[in-house]
């Protein structure tokens, strides 16, 4: 369940490779900023981060947005309980499977 709550879980494999080479030269910079001794406000990083994403052609975002941290957590947790209603869990797809085999063992003996 808490993976539910992760952003990055719903990144499909272009956007999960972006964000680990965006991560990645972010890291590098930082790493470089400490190894000269510079001094960096969280400001500085802030808009560090947002040259960084504007020369990758990245959008970036404005603001803090419209929904609360609570209420996207609500969401997300809301939509993968409907999805959980929706799946079978592992002893249900095991039961079912034994099911089938035991209607074919059924079938080959009339």
């Amino acid at each position: 369940m808490k993976d539910v709550v992760v952003a990055k879980n719903y990144l499909n494999e272009n956007e999960l490779r972006s964000l680990g080479q965006i991560v990645s030269g972010y890291l590098d910079f930082a790493e470089r900023q400490a190894e000269r001794e510079q001094a960096m406000t969280m400001k500085d990083w802030a808009e560090h981060l947002d040259r960084i994403l504007t020369m990758s052609g990245e959008n970036l975002l404005i603001g803090a947005g419209s929904i609360s941290h609570e209420k996207a957590l609500e969401k997300a947790t809301t939509e993968y309980k409907k999805y959980q209603q929706k799946t079978f869990s592992e002893v249900e797809k095991n039961y079912l499977e034994s099911l089938k085999v035991l209607e074919k063992k059924t079938k080959r003996k009339k």
